[in-house]
């Protein structure tokens, strides 16, 4: 791994918040392709993928909308193809070392389980 360059903090929020915007706009693109009835919930650098047509409100919401078996699936396949997604969450983050590549990777990975 390397080391990012420095960066002014403007010119690293702007970095973190194109990447971030990038994946979850590419995260919904792929569900949309698919017809499918997932959202994407982004705050910030993170984003969360969730098995359901609308944001979850609480947890009773995120509960009912739980599909286990789907998640674990998901959770493996990523991570065969060097994704790793959040262990309690399907969740992906972007950090300051993150790149274009970086941002493309789990986006070829989730296409390619969609595509199965």
């Amino acid at each position: 791994m390397t080391t990012p360059p420095a960066l002014p903090q403007a010119a690293l929020l702007k970095r973190f918040a194109t990447y971030a915007t990038r994946l979850a706009v590419g995260l919904r693109t792929l569900i949309a392709a698919h017809g499918l009835g997932w959202t994407v919930t982004q705050l910030g650098a993170r984003m969360e993928l969730q098995f359901t047509a609308q944001p979850p409100r609480n947890a009773a919401e995120v509960h009912a909308s739980s599909q286990p078996a789907l998640d674990a699936l998901l959770h493996l396949f990523m991570l065969n193809r060097g994704v790793l997604l959040t262990p309690f969450h399907t969740m992906l983050l972007v950090s300051p070392a993150t790149t274009q590549a970086d941002v493309q990777r789990p986006l070829d990975g989730f296409g390619a389980f969609l595509a199965v």
